[in-house]
């Protein structure tokens, strides 16, 4: 009984965090926040949506084929909680992907250790090794006062079936990483910006 007591109490804690947050926002937002496809969950959150190219986009690639993943966007980025267009200059974007590559007997490894990945130095990546899932890498977006870029370039080299993840880590931080995490992205302020109670 112990140690039900020691999760319930953090669980509860963050709970209600979260819980004044979400009515400090509403309360100093003047927006009418969106609500998901489903309808069933409201969005009470600057949610940046940024588009991603993959070049040439087809159903099946062979070895061999090069590949192009791509963000490149104008500062000018569409918000789904708010349904706004806001100027957001020098967002601290962090790409970050996995590619998973399947065989035919539904085992699968790293799809970018088997194939050529390929990123400019300019981006700053980081390729990061994984024993448990796919290796992946993490980089920066250049922003050049205008608009955001991000390219990189995975040429096949083993045949499979693939699944790629794309994110941003700021993204992938907003669920319960410590706040440290988010710093350099939440100091960022743009027009328009809805503040929760901690600034």
């Amino acid at each position: 009984m112990k140690y039900l007591i020691l999760f319930l109490f953090p669980f509860l804690l963050i709970m209600c965090c979260k819980k004044r947050g979400e009515e400090y926002f509403r309360e100093h937002c003047p927006y009418d926040f969106a609500w998901n496809p489903a309808g069933d969950v409201q969005y009470m959150f600057h949610g940046l949506r940024v588009p991603i190219t993959i070049s040439p986009h087809k159903l099946q690639y062979k070895v061999g084929d090069t590949i192009q993943i791509k963000t490149v966007f104008s500062d000018s980025i569409y918000d789904i909680g708010t349904q706004e267009t806001f100027k957001i200059e020098g967002f601290p974007f962090q790409p970050a992907s996995l590619l998973y590559r399947f065989t035919d007997n539904d085992v699968y490894d790293s799809g970018y250790r088997v194939n050529e990945l390929n990123i400019d130095s300019l981006y700053n990546s980081r390729y990061n090794y994984s024993t448990n899932y796919a290796d992946g890498y993490r980089a920066e977006t250049l922003y050049d006062g205008k608009q955001y870029k991000f390219e990189s370039q995975l040429i096949l080299k083993k045949p499979g079936r693939y699944i790629l993840i794309f994110t941003d880590m700021y993204e992938e931080h907003l669920r319960g990483a410590p706040p440290e995490y988010n710093a350099e992205a939440d100091a960022v302020r743009f027009e328009g910006q809805c503040l929760d109670d901690d600034g």
